[in-house]
């Protein structure tokens, strides 16, 4: 089984935990700007009385397909977790690593923090009023990025030492 470089065994999955939170806030500040752009086209064209007819119906369907992205978020919330799982029980991390991230920790949960704080503030401006009826799945996991970014330690933590010793930790003969 091939192991990753030196440089990640000694650091363990601190990036990819802080990759974690950066993506799902990026995903989520993307998905409410694209939303928003879309809202309006719609309601601009309807208003104009380009959109009529049958072209109406099939722009609410799509509308209404454009929410499923609430759902996405969950699931991409979910997939990236499993992932922090899987790869970190791949990783051969030595226990310093674990220390590390057990005093990196309170770091990481302010980098959530002001994150889901830096969310909250974008999406509370009266623009995004159609919006955040829209999502609130992905408001309530994007404006509690400290807590996701606690089971994201937690899940990393168990499967990165939960794992049986198979000698990697051995000096190379």
């Amino acid at each position: 089984m091939k192991t990753l470089s030196s440089s990640k065994k000694a650091q363990g999955q601190i990036g990819s935990y802080v990759a974690v939170i950066g993506f799902l806030f990026l995903f989520a500040v993307v998905l409410f700007i694209m939303a928003l752009v879309l809202n309006t086209a719609f309601d601009v064209f309807a208003a104009s009385g380009l959109l009529v007819g049958q072209a109406l119906e099939v722009s609410e369907k799509f509308r209404g397909l454009f929410d499923m992205f609430d759902y996405i978020t969950v699931f991409l919330t979910l997939v990236l977790i499993a992932g922090i799982g899987i790869t970190s029980f791949r990783v051969s991390a030595s226990p310093v690593a674990f220390m590390v991230t057990y005093i990196l920790a309170p770091v990481l949960g302010f980098i959530g923090y002001f994150l889901s704080h830096f969310f909250a503030v974008f999406v509370s401006n009266p623009l995004f009023i159609v919006t955040q009826l829209s999502y609130p799945r992905t408001i309530m996991i994007v404006t509690n990025l400290h807590w996701v970014m606690l089971v994201v330690i937690v899940v990393g933590s168990i499967t990165l030492y939960g794992k049986r010793e198979r000698g990697q930790f051995l000096p190379p003969q």
